[in-house]
């Protein structure tokens, strides 16, 4: 969304400085100081220029579509700069490993259970019994005694325990991917961190430059020195130059909070 609104922001303001060209060139053309060449050159940059505006605005328009698809929502977040986090690896707080943490220690305790409940468990039972055989006869009181020893549990549920074994060591192995996957995601995000600054710090120096090339462009226009054509190209650079600066901005901040997704901190 900062993107498009920074090349939609540069479209207008190229256009705006394209016209008041054009509006200078064609009085200098009724005065007879430029050929009417020069304002049917400027007049189709104009042209040129208010194309470029309209992509810059479609893009726009379909980035928020896009937008409001992904988030269900309207609503575009005002501030979107983050600070860079002090981690610099994956640690165990990073919420995709405690999530797989959880899973691992789950399938641990799962491993635990079968095999308790597989080996069985010797129960002793004690009871009373009261029976009278006839009207005649006396009650005759006994006391019931049993013993349950369980033999061959372990074999018995051999089966199931393999089975939970094995999902055990999938969810280890699961971990371990996981943990390399995070790995490759940091080193990769701050590659193109380290990257996009060494970019954002030539761009800004580029623009410097092209400010003044152009401040020095226009005063030779005006004095004749060079022809129109020249000094459109030299604008042209500016305007590439002012828009690979805004532009590396913007995706320092986004490389910044990748970089903080990486690490496993929340925005």
């Amino acid at each position: 969304m900062a993107l498009a609104n920074i090349r939609h922001k540069m479209a207008e303001k190229n256009l705006q400085l394209t016209t008041s060209l054009l509006n200078t060139i064609q009085l200098r053309v009724k005065l007879g100081d430029l050929p009417k060449t020069d304002f049917l050159l400027a007049e189709n940059e104009v042209l040129q220029k208010k194309i470029e505006l309209v992509h810059a605005e479609a893009e726009l328009m379909h980035t928020r579509k896009r937008f409001t698809f992904l988030t269900q929502s309207n609503k575009i977040p005002q501030k979107i700069k983050e600070l860079q986090s002090n981690l610099e690896g994956v640690t165990e707080s990073h919420p995709a490993l405690a999530a797989i943490n959880a899973k691992v220690a789950k399938q641990k305790a799962n491993v635990e259970w079968v095999k308790a409940e597989g080996s069985g468990q010797t129960t002793l039972a004690l009871g009373g019994n009261m029976d009278k055989p006839s009207r005649i006869e006396r009650t005759k009181d006994s006391l019931i005694l049993s013993i349950s020893i369980p033999f061959g549990g372990k074999d018995y549920a051999a089966p199931d325990i393999a089975n939970a074994e094995r999902q055990y060591a999938e969810a280890k192995i699961e971990k371990e991917h996981l943990y390399r996957l995070l790995l490759e995601q940091v080193h990769e995000a701050k590659h193109e961190l380290e990257v996009e600054r060494v970019q954002q710090k030539i761009a800004i120096e580029m623009k410097q430059h092209a400010e003044q090339h152009s401040k020095m462009a226009k005063l030779s226009f005006e004095a004749g020195e060079i022809n129109l054509m020249d000094f459109l190209r030299i604008q042209a650079r500016l305007q590439s130059a002012d828009k690979q600066a805004e532009e590396s901005t913007v995706r320092l901040q986004r490389d910044i909070a990748l970089y903080n997704q990486a690490v496993g901190v929340a925005p």
